[in-house]
């Protein structure tokens, strides 16, 4: 019993780094929505399918994950569960 309360603890406090085969976070669901609304809207081909999302820059993620955004054009909003006031300027 020990054991899978601290496999629970361990995965919650872990869970944002999105490891393979698990679900995305609400900022990779946000991140890849975006995207593609921009793509459509853009003249060049789509880059990227609508289940794909890759970070050129892993950092930029884990920071972003700390602060709550939305985007004028497409009305989505993201909420960060981990806020954070220094987010926005790092």
């Amino acid at each position: 019993m020990g054991l899978r309360r601290d496999c629970d603890r361990l995965w919650s406090g872990a869970s944002h780094l999105w490891f393979p085969g698990q679900p995305k976070q609400p900022f990779d669901e946000y991140e890849a929505a975006n995207r593609l609304a921009w793509e459509k809207r853009s003249e060049m081909p789509r880059t990227i399918e609508p289940d794909a999302l890759y970070y050129t820059n892993p950092l930029y993620r884990i920071v972003n994950l700390h602060r709550s955004t939305g985007e004028l054009t497409t009305g989505l909003t993201y909420q960060s569960p981990w806020p954070r006031s220094d987010a926005a300027g790092r």
